[in-house]
């Protein structure tokens, strides 16, 4: 392979096996995907992120890559192949459910028939059967269908620059009814601490707190995973020190914002 990288990560290969994909990091940072051509032994970089790793490549049922998923902020999908079977399908599923992540989860042998799912910050996940034949979508099921869309909380991405000079992203859960002004704050760091990361997404311990009318702020401080080895190893010994200053500087950021009250917040 042509290019020096510390770790290389196989996604697939092309329906004739010319072509493999593979995604390259070098020097701790968010890695990128290529193609290498075995005929040319020429690699041609598709994309890279300079914030956050490809969350995933996305491949049809045969397994052939067609696009990536990218959670910068909100989760984003980009499609860098216009032939693959099911990339067109899934371009313009993403396109027809707006603001909502779109995955096709898995399809029948001939990939006639796929189940999609939707699922976003105000929805647990809902599945549907999509008819290649028909091009018409059935609807499957929805999870915890109990809880309405008009009621639950919506997420908003957040990023600020630390005490450090280090750029941080976050998300704010903010709850129905009330104004973004001095409202009472719940902080809750992901688990981990290293490796795990908060996404985009519908998530119910958060909605739990919000329904109660507090906002929540999630951050991914120094140690979470998904943007890049160098950004995980800064947490690494710094439970009690780096680790912290991100979650107190999250929190003083959304005081300076205006949208917590300083007198009314506690950590979860």
């Amino acid at each position: 392979f042509p290019v020096t990288a510390d770790d290389i990560w196989v996604q697939g290969f092309n329906e004739a096996n010319t072509k493999v994909y593979l995604i390259a990091e070098k020097d701790g940072g968010t890695g990128a995907l290529y193609y290498y051509n075995f005929k040319t032994k020429i690699a041609n970089k598709i994309y890279q992120n300079e914030k956050v790793e490809i969350s995933q490549v996305l491949t049809n049922y045969k397994g052939i890559p067609y696009g990536v998923e990218i959670d910068e902020d909100y989760s984003n999908f980009l499609f860098f192949s216009k032939k693959t079977e099911h990339a067109q399908l899934h371009k313009d599923l993403y396109a027809s459910f707006k603001g909502d992540t779109v995955y096709i989860t898995s399809s029948t042998k001939d990939g006639k028939k796929s189940v999609v799912k939707t699922s976003g910050d105000k929805n647990p996940g809902t599945y549907y059967l999509y008819d290649g034949k028909t091009k018409k979508l059935q609807y499957l099921l929805a999870r915890a269908d109990w809880l309405k869309s008009k009621d639950l909380a919506r997420v908003e991405p957040f990023k600020f620059i630390n005490r450090d000079g280090v750029e941080l992203y976050g998300y704010l859960t903010l709850p129905n009814g009330k104004t973004d002004k001095n409202l009472p704050l719940v902080v809750n760091p992901h688990g981990g601490p290293h490796g795990p990361r908060d996404y985009w997404q519908f998530d119910w311990r958060a909605q739990a707190i919000a329904s109660q009318g507090y906002a929540v702020l999630q951050v991914n401080f120094r140690g979470s995973g998904g943007y890049g080895d160098k950004f995980e190893q800064a947490g690494y010994r710094e439970w009690g020190g780096k680790i912290q200053h991100d979650i107190i500087d999250a929190t003083y950021w959304a005081i300076s914002q205006g949208i917590a009250d300083k007198e009314r917040i506690c950590i979860y």
